[in-house]
């Protein structure tokens, strides 16, 4: 069986990967190429609705380079070369379906082969089931019925527009009970997830628009993650980019999509959270000893916190990053991925359709009647703050409590009912775009959950691992228009560390503001994104323009000294910090940098009056006396470099570089065997190699200090 299973893998994988080959032959406009490799992967293939399309393509591009031979014009050439290319797109997926359906292991191939019985309903069947449930209907018919059409959507061929005309008749019915919609949204996405189809998008889009709430919120997000998934061929369908063009007109889609992609944005920082949550925050509290041995006399019970307790929060760090996670909730961040991750190993999530479901206390083998009656099971699931997929996953862990835990549980917090009543106002309080982005933040978190922990994920492009900046998409960045919402995504992107992509949007606004419009901290910012993306000379040019627009800002002049510093120019920096020195005489990080730019310019004595500054404002800166050390050692005052070495590698915890510079020091005055003995714990702690690199970086200085060529290698060999 592994032997079959395995040449079924690799046949599967040789057929998308000439699927693939195929796709790209097209978007390189090299159709001919394209339709001859199409031939050959329909070998085998009898479907006579495949076979005529490839016919009709293959001889309707025939028939063009044949009457484009003749030098005959033809003003609708580009339009019908573009139209066998996007169709030959679509034929490409059902050919390499047709070859897969038999054999290939895949999930979404196992689901079309037990649909193969009902591909011959109509989806107006469902339609119809679906309007004709009522409080008679058995729940396990109903939910079949359900998780048949979500399998019936998401395996689906392409659809006609008779097919989208039925389907928007079930999504408008009113008989059709809502978080049933929101499932069939769903199964639409994920379908578009595995292969485009003009269609199923056109539906999202005019879904998206949708007088109920629920239904926009996943249609508009449905909508934006195919254009995403198939950001490289959408443009071959000019009436689906009109379409997407359209909505534009709609006063409240760029709120809308703004909503959305703030949330995207903030799923990146997902797998930040967990892995801190995962690797420093969990075992840093497990580690705590006061976690643990307590007995019940140990266990005070009046409302005074241990002071012990608060000390470890203090000096371990932990409390900085709950506070930290905390503020990242308030934010909107995802911040319970890790703490749900290992709740979705529950039959329940073996199926497929269960990742997406609106979360409802009436599905069958679900809720547990204690759950419901208590103040925490109420408050968890009518909560906006947890997902539908997470609120599944309390229940199903809640009912595995034994009752006696539950009941002590239950009690314990059964008067603490003010969360209960803050969660009603905040529901009766949602709506307009304020329910529209808790929604789709759940609902994104709900994605985000699939394609990260369901079982047989990989099986599926993870849409997450694509570029879901809307920005960078020619197609969605003109439903993001207005500046201000541009400046905001800009800033955002600068918060959290992604610099390149917060300058090269600032950079873009630059060129559309007014001149009136731009502000010195707009300069302020744009700088920043550049010195931090390592590109200090734009940096430079941006903090200059917000030094005329805002003159002697101290927070400007300090940033353009560090970038002129890093871009070889120690004196336009010292000019710089010179001038913020007048406002901030005391600033003892101030008087350092000061001192390594007169350094950099050779300067020495007026550097360590610097730092002798430092020193005495500060006695135990281990910064002043490692500038002091080596100050002295470059302006030729050996003995005082000696002082202060000796001072630096006597400490606690002497430095890779208090190490190899103290060597620097003894090979230049002849203590040969104290310069090997410190290269020597220099290389201990980097590594030889790393010792060795750091070494040829300073070489130029022992040269100049007497030392030869010669002498290097019998050096680095005594180290070895």
């Amino acid at each position: 069986m592994s032997l079959l299973f395995e040449y079924w893998y690799i046949m599967g994988n040789n057929i998308r990967n000439q699927a693939t080959e195929i796709k790209q032959l097209l978007l390189d406009n090299r159709l001919k190429e394209a339709l001859e490799k199409a031939g050959i992967l329909m070998e085998g293939i009898t479907d006579w609705s495949v076979t005529s399309r490839y016919e009709e393509l293959d001889m309707s591009y025939k028939y063009m380079m044949r009457y484009f031979s003749m030098g005959r014009p033809d003003n609708q050439r580009n339009a019908l070369y573009n139209q066998l290319i996007s169709r030959t797109l679509l034929l490409t997926d059902d050919i390499m379906r047709q070859r897969l359906l038999k054999d290939d292991m895949s999930l979404y191939f196992q689901h079309s082969r037990l649909d193969s019985v009902r591909r011959n309903r109509e989806l107006s069947y469902y339609r119809k089931s679906l309007e004709s449930f009522n409080e008679d209907t058995t729940l396990p018919a109903y939910e079949q019925t359900l998780s048949e059409l979500f399998d019936f959507i998401w395996t689906s061929t392409l659809w006609s527009n008779v097919d989208k005309d039925e389907m928007m008749e079930l999504i408008d019915s009113p008989f059709v009970k809502v978080y049933d919609l929101e499932l069939v949204i769903s199964a639409i996405t994920l379908s578009l997830m595995d292969r485009f189809d003009p269609e199923k998008l056109s539906l999202l889009i005019t879904a998206s628009n949708h007088i109920q709430t629920e239904i926009s919120v996943r249609a508009t997000v449905g909508m934006l993650l195919t254009i995403i998934r198939h950001h490289n061929i959408i443009h071959l369908f000019p009436a689906i980019v009109s379409q997407i063009s359209l909505l534009s007109e709609n006063s409240g889609t760029e709120e809308r999509i703004y909503i959305i992609q703030t949330i995207l944005l903030l799923s990146k920082e997902t797998n930040k959270i967990d892995k801190k949550m995962r690797e420093e925050i969990i075992p840093a509290m497990l580690r705590n000893p006061k976690l643990g041995g307590l007995s019940n006399e140990d266990i005070s019970i009046d409302d005074d916190a241990n002071p012990d307790w608060s000390e470890w929060m203090e000096k371990s760090g932990v409390k900085d990053k709950l506070m930290e996670m905390t503020e990242l909730q308030m934010e909107g961040a995802d911040v319970y991925m890790s703490t749900f991750s290992n709740l979705k190993s529950y039959p329940f999530f073996r199926d497929i359709a269960n990742w997406f479901r609106p979360f409802r206390t009436d599905i069958p083998g679900i809720i547990d009647e204690s759950l419901t009656q208590s103040t925490i099971g109420r408050a968890i699931t009518d909560s906006y703050v947890f997902c539908n997929s997470d609120k599944y996953s309390f229940c199903f862990t809640f009912s595995q409590i034994p009752e006696s835990q539950r009941e002590m549980l239950v009690g314990q917090i059964e008067g603490a009912n003010e969360l209960e009543q803050i969660e009603k106002r905040e529901k009766q309080q949602l709506t307009g775009n304020a329910k529209f982005e808790v929604l789709a933040k759940q609902y994104i978190q709900d994605i985000y959950r699939f394609f990260k922990l369901f079982s047989r994920r990989h099986e599926f492009t993870d849409i997450f691992s694509k570029d879901i900046l809307f920005l960078h998409n020619n197609i969605l960045s003109e439903l993001l228009k207005s500046n201000d919402k541009r400046r905001s995504i800009a800033e955002y992107l600068i918060k959290k560390k992604y610099y390149a992509e917060g300058a090269e949007i600032l950079s873009a606004l630059e060129t559309t503001y007014s001149p009136a419009d731009i502000d010195y901290q707009f300069y302020q910012k744009l700088g920043y994104a550049y010195q931090r993306s390592n590109n200090y000379q734009d940096a430079i040019e941006s903090y200059n323009r917000s030094d005329i627009l805002r003159p002697d800002n101290l927070w400007t002049m300090r940033h353009l000294a560090q970038c002129y510093r890093l871009t070889g120019q120690p004196k336009e920096a010292l000019q710089m910090l010179l001038a913020v020195e007048s406002s901030e005489p005391d600033n003892m990080t101030l008087q350092m940098q000061i001192g390594q730019c007169y350094v950099e310019l050779g300067s020495y004595e007026q550097a360590l009056n610097r730092f002798y500054k430092v020193e005495y404002m500060q006695p135990d800166s281990v910064k002043a006396w490692r500038a002091i050390a080596w100050c002295a050692f470059l302006s030729g005052n050996r003995e005082k470099s000696i002082e202060y070495y000796d001072r630096l590698c006597t400490m606690q915890s002497p430095s890779a570089q208090d190490y190899l510079n103290a060597g620097h020091l003894y090979w230049v005055i002849g203590e040969v065997e104290n310069a090997v003995s410190s290269y020597r714990k220099c290389a201990e702690q980097i590594g030889i190699e790393s010792f060795i690199a750091e070494f040829d970086k300073d070489f130029h200085l022992l040269k100049k200090n007497g030392v030869t060529e010669t002498d290097y290698p019998i050096m680095i060999d005594l180290i070895r």
